[in-house]
């Protein structure tokens, strides 16, 4: 057991763990951001820089961030390098070996041995456990959180050696930090009074330890953990982060029980990791009952823990602490109340300490055994193995489809792998591989996600009669889903069935008053029939409910120009491009727009970024080579056109006949552009 006495540790022993954790990590600053990063960090204009700070506070009207230490940590990467990914990745290795470091200074404290600190720090660094955390860029709400919990351990501990109230207010500040990082770090009242009680213990009892740091302490304890309950509180009740998740198959026996199996699984992967899983959706079903042997193994893993715990204590106060710091840091997300995402790897970044702390001090207890030198290679091999699977596991990290991949060699029968596969590859440009994707998994693992998703790309690859059917499948599994009506909806527009169209929007609306999406559709089906002030009507309530749906802003500008209105159908398509510069359907629409108002130098403007943008819409091509026809820029105009390629084959044939017309009167024969020269 240490002594009050501060124990400071080799400094190069520091310096090589926190080396340790950039080199495991290094190969993750070129990766792409993923999933959650988008919503996060792409689309999230809060994010986008300090200027945003009162936002991130939820100061004025702004909604309070439960994890604003998070995005103000993306706020500050915007300002140093925009939407780069190679900025946020850098940002969450370097807090990945603060983080480290600071492992290796509690380890000195709780053993007082620098040998123990080192191989804790290292065991912490290369862990591959991490990299759920530490390579995605969303991750870092553990990295954060573990971080400030860390340093508010570390300075309650010169609180309780020194006296000094001001090290007490860096904890609790730390405290706070952590937790509007991640939820996890509200348990850090509890670490207060563990620490306390294994000081305050001395060669005594736990519960007289406990009894003298109560009587003692006793506000610090009280006040932080009524602050924490209430803040947990607020983030279930008020943000609704649970999103009204039930017991775990749907008992609540079964759904203790089936805890019991995941937290023996989540000890596994922390002593073996060998089977990781991005994705753990499906992987851990829920456990028939009191007979079924996953949960009759995990049972007895979890009561070897405690008795051995309980043995520690008694021996090994230092190990106790460490055991204890497993479950007490793991407490948050122990499905107390129930949550969609029953277990996840990055849940034990933060308890992965406890683990690290505990394999230095025993590396450190075999180091110094007859002969040292031998434990010595094996503890450096065993690090080198970990660090291997990390840089493995990072590598698949680059990018969706690889992580992807090997997840569903893991685990082939998971739906949201499946799904979010399929996406990836269908993002990456090989819709045809996504749609034969798509389809085998509804066939192995049928559910209304699967099924939406392929009727989506049918949808989009012009085969509409596929994309009913599976549709109509999915309609009548989720009767009131948004997606599924919706979709269903434009479908039946696309195949010339107005009446079912509007009938599945209207059951939309129905199912979801005021839904944007139902409203969206309505648009556009008033403005396919013709009915323009119908249309620019529901354009307008999309734009109410929805202000950031650039669609809509084009269809009412659509809708407008048609009425007759240009000026508020200018102000439609500028409102657009002012939520997405780089939007082609609205550079192109206000190109038109500015043509009719007899501005041709802004339009071609226009159709120059329609023709720059990331989805460059069929027309725009087109339009582009009319006005530079009429302009008498032949060579331009052909340019454009031979450009285009296999785009002019998407544009309605009466429109190619025309301008096919135009260019021919103006400027002789039209390029060798197959689409061109059919439409002539």
């Amino acid at each position: 057991m240490p002594s009050n006495a501060h124990h400071h540790g080799r400094p190069l022993g520091a310096l090589w763990v926190v080396l340790a954790a950039c080199a495991a990590y290094a190969g993750s600053v070129g990766g792409a951001f993923l999933w959650d990063d988008i919503n996060l960090v792409l689309e999230n204009g809060r994010t986008h820089g300090l200027s945003h700070l009162p936002e991130l506070l939820g100061l004025g009207d702004a909604r309070f961030g439960f994890r604003m230490v998070r995005d103000l940590s993306y706020a500050i990467d915007y300002e140093i390098g925009g939407l780069a990914p190679p900025v946020y990745h850098l940002s969450n290795v370097l807090y990945h070996a603060i983080t480290t470091w600071l492992v290796y200074r509690l380890a000195i404290r709780i053993s007082g041995s620098g040998s123990a600190a080192f191989w804790a720090g290292m065991l912490f660094a290369v862990h591959p456990i991490h990299v759920d955390a530490v390579a995605y860029v969303s991750g870092r709400r553990d990295i954060l959180s573990a971080l400030f919990y860390l340093a508010g351990l570390l300075a309650f501990i010169r609180f309780r050696e020194s006296g000094r109230w001001g090290w007490f207010g860096v904890a609790a500040l730390a405290g706070v930090a952590g937790t509007l990082a991640k939820e996890m770090a509200a348990t850090l009242p509890i670490a207060w009074f563990l620490y306390d009680t294994w000081v305050a213990a001395g060669t005594g009892g736990f519960v007289a330890g406990a009894r003298r740091a109560l009587a003692r302490h006793w506000p610090l304890y009280g006040a932080g953990g009524a602050l924490a309950l209430a803040f947990v509180a607020y983030v279930v009740l008020a943000q609704g982060v649970t999103h009204g998740a039930g017991p775990y198959g749907d008992s609540w026996p079964i759904h203790v029980m089936s805890e019991v199996m995941i937290l023996a699984h989540a000890l596994k992967v922390l002593l073996v990791p060998v089977t990781l899983l991005v994705d753990y959706q499906g992987y851990l079903p829920p456990v028939s009952g009191l007979g079924d042997p996953r949960f009759l193994a995990g049972a007895a893993a979890l009561l070897a823990v405690i008795g051995l715990s309980a043995w520690a204590f008694r021996r090994h106060r230092d190990g106790a602490f460490c055991m204890h710091w497993l479950w007490i840091t793991y407490l948050p997300v122990m499905q107390i109340v129930p949550h969609p995402e029953r277990f996840a790897e990055h849940y034990l970044y933060l308890p992965s300490v406890g683990a690290a702390l505990l394999g230095g001090m025993f590396i450190a207890r075999l180091v110094q055994a007859r002969p040292g030198r031998y434990a010595v290679f094996a503890a450096a091999a065993l690090c080198l193995v970990l660090l291997a699977r990390t840089l493995d596991r990072v590598h698949d990290y680059r990018g969706p489809i690889p992580v992807l991949e090997e997840a569903r060699r893991v685990n082939p029968d998971g739906m949201r792998i499946l799904n979010n596969l399929a996406l990836a590859y269908g993002e990456s440009g090989d819709r045809e591989k996504a749609i034969r994707m798509l389809s085998e998994a509804v066939r192995r693992v049928p559910g209304p996600l699967l099924t939406t998703n392929l009727a989506r790309y049918l949808r989009d690859a012009g085969r509409l009669e596929e994309a009913e059917f599976w549709l109509l499948d999915a309609y009548a599994r989720t009767p009131t889903d948004e997606d599924v009506l919706d979709l269903l909806g434009d479908t039946f527009l696309k195949r010339g069935k107005p009446a079912d169209a509007e009938r599945a929007w209207r059951e939309l609306l129905a199912a979801r008053p005021g839904s944007a999406a139902a409203w969206m559709g309505l648009g556009n089906l008033a403005r396919a029939q013709g009915r323009l002030a119908d249309a620019a009507a529901a354009y307008r309530r999309v734009t109410l409910a929805d202000p950031g749906r650039v669609g809509a802003w084009n269809g009412l500008g659509i809708a407008m120009q048609g009425l007759g209105d240009m000026p508020g159908a200018r102000a439609a398509f500028e409102r657009g491009l002012a939520l997405d510069a780089t939007d082609g359907d609205a550079w192109n629409n206000l190109g038109v727009l500015r043509l009719r108002m007899g501005e041709p130098g802004a339009a071609l403007d226009a159709f120059g970024r329609a023709l720059a943008a990331p989805e460059v819409p069929p027309m725009a091509h087109l339009n582009m080579a009319r006005l530079l026809v009429l302009g008498g820029r032949c060579a331009e105009a052909a340019a454009v056109l031979n450009r285009a390629g296999a785009a002019l084959e998407r544009v309605p044939r009466q429109a190619l006949a025309q301008v096919a017309g135009e260019f021919v009167r103006a400027c002789g024969p039209p390029p060798a552009a197959g689409a061109l020269r059919s439409g002539g």
